[in-house]
């Protein structure tokens, strides 16, 4: 059982601080590294190139270990609504739906919510109303499907402190080829979550296809797309799409196969081996 921390901070005696979703107390390590940051400024000229990155990179490091990735996958931003806003810019639209829970924090909820203005969007707010824990999960999960492109919640609610079922959650948003965005700042560091339970597919290639144009009618067809979570069943939906787009193109007797090739990163590449055969005339 975990022990108690209040030593590690400058909290007074007689005080037992429980709000920290609004606002956590100063570690005094946290405190000490503060100070050494603003003497730094007394003397500009001591800083080097390197100064501004050495820091970033250990923190990266650091936070890759809780998280379970590498840290070239870790971008810092100066507040919640910045990543909020880097990731919902890099989102592709593919299908009319996104959904959140109600009371999302509020530059996570701004920023869906503008994302499905700009792309006309619906935006799907689940409320709990008096639903248990349990039910609420049941009833994000019963609310992804095909149409969904997107999901956005915290992995534990900022208000009343709900718990979500994000891995079930995950897996449900993988099988509808929908993005899972997760706002961990409630348990992060508290709770295990490892990011690369679900791979990233780094690369989709085709072997055997000369013609660019072929290449591009498969991808724009495919599920699976590159920087996607990779998903076993969406692949064999994408081997027997590919197959058949190759039938009606004319290629009646054409041989396909993929590989799925685990990089060093952890990430994935799909090779697929196609052996094209003589076109129907």
């Amino acid at each position: 059982m975990l022990k108690c921390q209040k030593p590690l901070f400058s909290l007074d005696e007689n005080v037992h601080y429980l709000n920290c979703a609004y606002k956590s107390p100063l570690l005094k390590s946290g405190e000490e590294m503060a100070k050494k940051a603003l003497l730094s400024e007394r003397n500009p000229f001591n800083l080097k190139p390197h100064s501004y990155f050495e820091i970033s990179d250990e923190i990266r490091i650091e936070f890759s270990n809780i998280i379970h990735c590498h840290k070239n996958e870790i971008a810092l931003f100066p507040s919640t609504s910045y990543g909020f806003a880097n990731v919902f810019n890099n989102l592709k639209v593919t299908q009319v739906k996104a959904i959140t829970v109600e009371n999302e924090f509020p530059s996570g909820f701004f920023s869906i919510k503008k994302w499905c203005l700009e792309n006309e969007i619906m935006l799907q707010t689940l409320t709990r109303n008096e639903l248990s824990a349990k039910d609420w999960n049941q009833k994000i999960l019963d609310s992804i499907d095909e149409k969904t492109n997107v999901v956005f919640m915290s992995s534990v609610h900022w208000m009343d402190g709900t718990k979500f079922d994000i891995k079930k959650i995950g897996k449900k948003c993988k099988s509808v080829g929908a993005y899972f965005i997760v706002d961990g700042t409630q348990s992060v560091g508290a709770m295990n979550i490892n990011v690369k339970e679900f791979p990233v597919i780094q690369n989709i290639e085709f072997n055997g296809i000369k013609r660019k144009k072929t290449i591009e009618l498969l991808k724009d067809h495919m599920f699976l797309k590159s920087r996607s979570s990779f998903n076993e069943f969406l692949l064999q939906n994408d081997l027997n799409k590919v197959k058949n787009i190759l039938r009606q193109s004319g290629y009646y007797f054409s041989n396909v196969a993929v590989q799925k090739i685990v990089n060093p990163n952890n990430t994935i590449t799909l090779s697929y081996d196609v052996e094209m055969g003589e076109k129907a005339s």
